[in-house]
């Protein structure tokens, strides 16, 4: 692992994995983030369907990273990973922390965690939240942890609806920060308040 890029808020890490055994040809490169694709013959191909680099391409794109990979014949191959993440802790301010449930009651590092309803800041208690259909929708988005389908759906909820806009541009600027907890929080205080309402 590398960093390239450090700064206060984000970090761009490399992953790069080599390895010396038969390498690619230029045809094998050409499908090998294909679904059901296996390269080399019959002895060489383990016993899966060809899925595993294709799932793990979906799931790079997800995080808005790169993956590629570099070959020669007979030489080997280098597959390379690029993340962007957030800067959210370095060696020097990182504290572990002991999470214990007992029943219903959270404790983090020995005292009583604030109930997730409480995390919220009053500025986002305030914002008018969309439907409950569009709640629903962005719930499953943050659930899944598609946090650029769901900025991306919160740029459509504000143009479709001027009075969604402040909550849309709160979602947006927290997903920008990936802040999943705080945007799962969100959502899901917003969805139980709907569906107590109903």
């Amino acid at each position: 692992m590398t960093p390239l890029v450090v700064g206060a808020q984000i970090v761009t890490l490399r992953f790069t994995i080599e390895d010396t055994g038969t390498g690619l040809t230029q045809a094998q490169l050409a499908k090998i983030f294909l679904p059901f694709e296996q390269v080399g013959d019959a002895q060489q191909r383990s016993g899966g369907v060809g899925l595993g680099l294709a799932i793990t391409m979906h799931l790079v794109n997800a995080m808005n990273g790169t993956l590629g990979v570099q070959s020669e014949w007979q030489q080997g191959s280098t597959f390379r990973l690029d993340l962007t993440l957030p800067a959210k802790w370095t060696s020097s301010n990182y504290a572990p922390v002991s999470v214990v449930r007992r029943g219903d009651e959270h404790f983090v590092n020995g005292d009583q965690a604030v109930p997730q309803k409480l995390w919220l800041d009053d500025a986002a208690a305030k914002l008018a939240p969309p439907p409950p259909a569009e709640i629903s929708v962005l719930l499953d988005l943050a659930l899944k942890g598609e946090l650029s389908t769901l900025r991306k759906r919160a740029a459509q909820l504000a143009v479709q609806n001027p009075t969604y806009a402040p909550f849309a541009a709160h979602l947006r600027q927290l997903a920008e920060q990936f802040e999943e907890e705080r945007i799962l929080a969100l959502i899901e205080q917003v969805h139980a308040e709907q569906g107590e309402a109903q």
